[in-house]
């Protein structure tokens, strides 16, 4: 089988999972599906480590974007897990010919972009090679928590809400916005153009996760990347032993993002979606949870409930459908 473009297939991750056996003890999460983090037993707390890269993808993003995603993507999985991001690691691989002052500013913009989350950069590795067109980087980046406040993908609970913040597709929104400008703009107009260039800022989760993770609300957590909503919600699922119930118009993103999703023939469910939250909330929780989100204006929806089996979607007309899910993702096939 030749692979395409972004996260291997479960049944290969699977079978690469199964070579791996951790000697130490003291790792409580080690390699896992669905399980974007390591969390490791330090006695009187834990620590979360997670690894993402960064890419030119489209290749005419602002270094600006890829500086956000070099620290943001990384911390977004550490913040899930309930812990608060404090260091970060990354590797810069360079192309051949760039030049001396692109490679400087880079790495100011990665700097400032840990800065922002108050992480301090602890290490790394910066190279020229030839067999890379264009920067690619991978950060690891490390958080630290208590076992109490730790959270996990595989601890939400039958009758819990499904809580999603901000809006699906918007992460394929914002980077097909710097490929088809022209496109873009004919649907949406200049001035949402600009608005949508200028959004990269929101694809992240770290907000999001810790403003519920602080008052220890969620019962588990899990961003919206590769492989889309409903492949995210099915590991959540898949690793708690508990089925799902979405009510689809909740779950449709605002008329300016879902018209160039429309226009690009992009399905908001299956499409990598950074910047969104999946939050398995408590029924005597939800009410806390929605005051802490508005307090900090970050949009959200209730978007259905964990059950004790199947996947359905609910649509507004009372039809009621079964989840049908696929490998890959429309992000990764666009941009292919």
């Amino acid at each position: 089988m030749v692979l395409m473009q972004g996260k291997i297939p479960p049944s290969l991750l699977k079978e690469i999972l199964e070579t791996i056996k951790v000697n130490d003890k003291n790792v409580i999460v080690g390699p896992r599906e669905g399980f974007d983090s390591a969390v490791i037993d330090r006695g009187h707390e834990v620590l979360v480590l997670s690894i993402d890269p960064s890419l030119y993808i489209p290749e005419n993003i602002p270094d600006e974007f890829f500086a956000f995603g070099t620290v943001n993507w990384a911390a977004s999985d550490v913040a899930v897990f309930g812990a608060k991001p404090k260091w970060i690691l990354y590797n810069l691989i360079l192309p051949v010919g760039i030049a001396e002052d692109r490679v400087k500013k880079i790495t100011s913009l990665i700097y400032e972009e840990a800065k922002k989350l108050d992480m301090d950069i602890i290490g790394g590795h910066t190279g020229v090679y030839k067999t890379v067109y264009s920067p690619v980087s991978s950060a690891t980046a490390i958080g630290v928590t208590t076992k109490d406040k730790l959270i996990l993908p595989s601890r939400a609970k039958v009758g819990d809400y499904i809580l999603l913040t901000k809006y699906l597709g918007l992460e394929f929104v914002v980077s097909v916005s710097f490929q088809e400008e022209e496109r873009v703009e004919k649907v949406v107009g200049s001035r949402i153009l600009r608005e949508f260039k200028g959004s990269f800022r929101s694809l992240s989760v770290v907000r999001d996760a810790l403003v519920l993770a602080n008052k220890k609300i969620p019962n588990a957590m899990h961003d919206v990347t590769e492989g889309g909503f409903l492949l995210a919600l099915k590991e959540i699922a898949d690793n708690s032993n508990v089925g799902f119930e979405l009510y689809m118009e909740k779950l449709m993103p605002p008329s300016h993002i879902n018209d160039i999703l429309i226009e690009f023939g992009i399905d908001p469910l299956r499409v990598s979606s950074s910047g969104c939250l999946i939050a398995a909330v408590q029924k005597n929780r939800l009410e806390e949870a929605e005051d802490a989100l508005r307090k900090e204006n970050i949009p959200y929806q209730v978007v259905g409930r964990f059950t004790a089996k199947g996947y359905k979607i609910i649509h507004e007309s009372g039809v009621v459908k079964d989840v049908k899910f696929q490998y890959g993702d429309d992000f990764a096939k666009f941009f292919s």
